[in-house]
């Protein structure tokens, strides 16, 4: 007869039912943080940055040349 808290030997299905996982700590975990494929950008949190920069750019390019040319 075998233990009907495991199967086929599977380490991640041995935990009893209602056992809850261990806490992560989310200074040390970098699941989070994948690389976005962007050249010149190694994380997010970089991209975000250039993009919310640009948009205040052209906020206030758009400010300077609504007073000039009106």
């Amino acid at each position: 007869m075998t233990d009907p808290t495991r199967s086929n030997g599977d380490s991640s299905s041995s935990r009893l039912p209602g056992s809850k996982p261990a806490p992560v700590d989310p200074l040390t975990d970098r699941a989070g943080e994948e690389s976005p494929g962007v050249p010149g950008f190694h994380t997010w949190r970089g991209v975000y940055g250039f993009v919310f920069a640009g948009f205040v750019i052209v906020v206030i390019l758009l400010v300077l040349f609504s007073h000039v040319y009106a």
